[in-house]
């Protein structure tokens, strides 16, 4: 008899189609002190403008600051977890192109998954019109007078860039803040100017680099400014092409900056998950076999008693 209800159990489970165990994935989370996945923003610094191997089409095959930490990164991660590093900077950007970038929904996907988003923007914004008296300190017809009388119309046109680039900051921040769960970074502007051995030019553009670097300061409710300025002044020479003229970092300038931002992202946590699946029994098999035990109980008392009404 006992024999025979254990088929008929058996049975019922294969004919019901459901499964006596079944899987669940478990969730893990883990902590390191590097951003596995990172997307960087802005304008010709973190672009690499100027480096060997830079392109205006592939910025990837330079050795600035993204990849530098890219490589670094993937290598000390091997093993742990895949790392990716995201470069959207626009050689050329201010600060109002940065907005519309963040507006076309073409960076929506990089934001959501990104564990850092570091920003380099607001060069442009001031830089231009300095660069105006630059160019007009390089013409070897121009004289110092010239130059000195050019400041006045170019402060002006400063001023008002730095109102524009203040309201665009905090809507950069806003916008970015609203579209990622990743740790934002915004980089301070160094001053490529101070090279130039004219007191008239440098403090001028001087005091107009620290007035953009305030507001950037001033702006940091939801990002993490990063100090370039600071480790760049005094070696304009050294880590800038000024000595052509060019305004942007050199090899070793690009060096610096990826041991600073690697400095600052280093004090925070990051998280990256892994997934693991377990298999127990099922709702359906803990009553099953509740249900097996119960029926095996009453073929055994049912056989007792057949047992007895046989022997009387």
């Amino acid at each position: 008899m006992i024999k025979k209800i254990i088929p008929i159990i058996l049975a019922g489970a294969l004919l019901t189609g459901c499964s006596v165990t079944e899987t669940e994935t478990i969730e893990t989370v883990h902590t390191v002190n590097i951003p596995p996945k990172m997307l960087f923003l802005g304008d010709s610094i973190p672009d690499g403008y100027g480096l060997d191997g830079y392109s205006a089409e592939d910025n990837s095959h330079c050795m600035s600051y993204p990849n530098i930490l890219e490589d670094e990164y993937r290598e000390e991660l091997k093993g742990v977890t895949d790392t990716e590093m995201i470069n959207k900077a626009v050689s050329g950007d201010t600060s109002s192109d940065l907005i519309n970038i963040i507006d076309s929904g073409e960076i929506d996907e990089y934001l959501r998954e990104s564990d850092a988003v570091i920003v380099s923007i607001g060069g442009n914004d001031i830089l231009r019109p300095i660069f105006e008296i630059l160019s007009n300190l390089k013409d070897k017809d121009s004289d110092l007078f010239s130059v000195a009388a050019s400041i006045p119309n170019v402060s002006d046109k400063i001023d008002s860039a730095l109102i524009v680039f203040e309201e665009n900051l905090n809507t950069i921040a806003e916008k970015l803040d609203s579209k990622t769960d990743g740790k934002i970074y915004v980089q301070n502007i160094y001053d490529p100017t101070e090279y130039i051995p004219v007191d008239i030019i440098t403090d001028f553009t001087k005091k107009k680099i620290n007035a953009i670097n305030d507001i950037i300061s001033s702006e940091a409710d939801t990002y993490t400014v990063i100090d370039i300025y600071s480790q760049f002044t005094g070696k304009s020479g050294e880590l800038t092409n000024m000595p052509e003229f060019d305004i942007h970092p050199n090899a070793e300038g690009h060096k610096l900056i990826a041991n600073i931002v690697d400095e600052e992202l280093r004090k925070s946590d990051f998280t990256y998950y892994t997934y693991e699946s377990e298999e127990h029994i099922s709702k359906f098999g803990i009553g099953l076999i509740g249900g097996s035990s119960a029926l095996a109980l009453i073929g055994i008392i049912s056989l007792v008693i057949a047992l007895k009404k046989k022997k009387s």
